[in-house]
């Protein structure tokens, strides 16, 4: 009832409460993962950008649905940039995932997601028996992008 008569009726205040919860939780979940962000600093722009706008759009601008009149020209143009924000963010989260992805090698995580799930993934070499599937611990060089990094292509 005390919601109806306060100036953030509308949406309430969750925007101010989850949204630098959230922010601080990627933050610290970056933290943790720096180590395979080192000396990228294009993705880890993007990467923090991306969360910015995406959990920016998605609390912050929801907030200024409070403050315009439901079913108005302001509040259609409120719901566009929120809209707008969070799939930009995220295009841009899911920009700097494949870049990252790209410089650890693509093929590596395939076969990581594969084996953590059980599954035997077409065409991947398999471990021989007894020896261990190689988990992604620990970063390691880039992959070369070059078509014979294959050592059986020359």
């Amino acid at each position: 009832e005390r919601r109806k008569v306060s100036v953030f009726g509308y949406v309430g205040i969750w925007g101010f409460i989850l949204g630098p919860l959230t922010l601080g939780l990627i933050a610290w979940r970056g933290w943790r993962g720096r180590r395979y962000l080192e000396g990228t600093p294009g993705i880890r722009r993007r990467l923090a950008f991306g969360f910015l706008l995406f959990v920016g759009a998605g609390a912050f601008i929801e907030e200024l649905a409070n403050f315009v009149e439901r079913e108005s020209a302001a509040h259609a143009l409120q719901v566009f940039a929120e809209e707008v924000g969070e799939m930009a963010g995220v295009t841009i989260i899911l920009w700097a995932v494949w870049d990252l992805f790209l410089r650890w090698g693509l093929p590596s995580v395939v076969l990581w997601l594969g084996s953590s799930l059980g599954r035997s993934v077409k065409g991947s070499a398999e471990p021989l028996p007894g020896e261990p599937v190689r988990q992604l611990d620990h970063p390691r060089r880039p992959v070369d992008p070059s078509p014979s990094r294959d050592p059986g292509v020359s």
